[in-house]
């Protein structure tokens, strides 16, 4: 039985099916999120040229999934070796029937190997969790630095009121480099 097969077989779903989801919500994500923010700046700033602000978009989605892209490949790689993994002591219970050797040995022995793939289970799973918390701590940076660019937008708001246009896009054009700044540090 080829691997992928079994893996499904002994997890109960497809792995790699698993992490392709992950990584088509987050394309989703990402792409709604910066066409949600293409069509505030578009409406707060009715002076902007809106294809600037649509090619602003597109550089802004393009870096977001690029740098997420990298983050779900490691984390794809770092799953597959690390969490999604059935240990070669492992053998499915339709399977035993197949193992070659004496199938009487002691259930001590059984016992304490059992315990030691749990316990290997368990290490697998505390690591995958720390993994997983720097993931989160890092998206968590990043809505950080979502945050201050809306509190750019914001402020862009308030300075607008009572401003000629022409000075309005002028600082549009700086908070849209200040917001592709933002988005090359993460």
């Amino acid at each position: 039985m080829e691997k992928q097969e079994y893996e499904t077989q002994f997890l109960g779903f497809n792995p790699k099916a698993f992490t392709d989801a992950v990584y088509n919500a987050k394309y989703d994500y990402v792409h709604n999120a910066v066409r949600v923010l293409y069509e505030f700046l578009k409406a707060k700033f009715p002076g902007v040229d809106h294809r600037r602000l649509l090619k602003g978009s597109e550089g802004l989605r393009k870096q977001i999934l690029e740098s997420a892209e990298k983050i779900c490949d490691k984390l794809e790689v770092y799953i597959s070796r690390n969490v999604f993994v059935i240990p070669e002591n492992v053998t499915l219970e339709e399977d035993a029937v197949h193992l070659d050797g004496d199938a009487t040995g002691s259930d001590e022995k059984r016992v304490d190997s059992e315990l030691l793939l749990l316990e290997s289970q368990i290490r697998s799973i505390a690591s995958g969790l720390a993994h997983c918390s720097e993931e989160k701590r890092k998206l968590e940076s990043t809505i950080d630095s979502y945050q201050s660019v809306l509190d750019a937008i914001r402020k862009l708001e308030e300075m607008q009121q009572g401003v000629d246009v022409d000075l309005v896009t002028c600082k549009g054009v700086t908070a849209a480099s200040d917001l592709v700044a933002a988005v090359q540090t993460v």
